[in-house]
């Protein structure tokens, strides 16, 4: 199944959300160099839901980032971004699609580095599952996370670059998949959780980017009938390559 309409207008939605900021706050740092990015990925997404096999699908994301307010290193004051994304396999039967915004500071230090700490809510679609030759209809997830990011340029001009983020995962709020029929069993009691990422890409004339990216997520709930099978529980594996217009 691809993707629906609800989950297209979204995703125009948040491009629409992205470019209508950058632009408003862009004059204001024009001439102090980029002040943001905004990019596209594809790549595979292998994800695997309890006792289940591995499954794998074509996908793609759209992420974007600005500054809200600029700091300067010799005060020791950090930059606050705001930013966001989306991540939407082409088959939604059994992969779950994610949305994202946050915001935080970022400290820049020495020759090149970075390190920030983001506040970011992010909802994840996940997947029917069968149990019993029968649906199992698993909740819709809003997550707080916590991320924290790290980034490195090297190389002449420094124009190549190495990021990393990563997260522990705190219990989510549950919501029941619009349009389908609720799952009579209660919300699954959550265990623990962690997501991480890792890109290394290439800046060209502060005007575009590529980079490749791997991230990996976690999600294990607690044995038990409201999780049969540990259907619940999933691990999501993806690799994507991408480009990007730095503004």
């Amino acid at each position: 199944m691809r993707l629906g309409k609800t989950q297209s207008v979204g995703i125009y939605l948040f491009i629409f959300l992205i470019l209508t900021a950058a632009s408003a706050t862009l004059p204001a740092f024009a001439q102090e160099g980029p002040t943001g990015f905004i990019g596209v990925e594809a790549g595979n997404t292998s994800d695997k839901f309890g006792a289940l096999s591995s499954v794998n699908s074509a996908m793609g994301a759209i992420e974007g980032q600005f500054f809200i307010l600029k700091g300067t290193q010799k005060n020791q004051t950090p930059h606050i971004v705001v930013g966001g994304e989306a991540r939407f396999p082409l088959d939604t039967n059994q992969h779950a699609p994610e949305f994202a915004a946050y915001g935080g500071p970022q400290f820049y230090f020495g020759n090149g580095f970075m390190l920030g700490f983001h506040a970011q809510i992010r909802k994840i679609y996940l997947p029917t599952g069968q149990i019993d030759g029968g649906p199992l209809n698993r909740d819709k997830m809003l997550f707080l996370e916590l991320p924290v990011v790290f980034s490195y340029k090297f190389g002449p001009g420094r124009k190549a670059f190495f990021d990393l983020q990563g997260t522990a995962e705190f219990t989510p709020w549950y919501k029941t998949t619009t349009g389908d029929k609720p799952s009579p069993l209660p919300t699954p009691s959550f265990d623990y959780g962690y997501s991480g990422r890792a890109a290394v890409g290439y800046n060209f004339s502060n005007k575009w980017y590529v980079k490749g990216e791997y991230q990996r997520r976690l999600l294990k709930f607690n044995s038990g009938t409201s999780n049969p099978l540990e259907l619940y529980n999933w691990r999501s594996d993806q690799f994507t390559g991408g480009v990007g217009f730095l503004f």
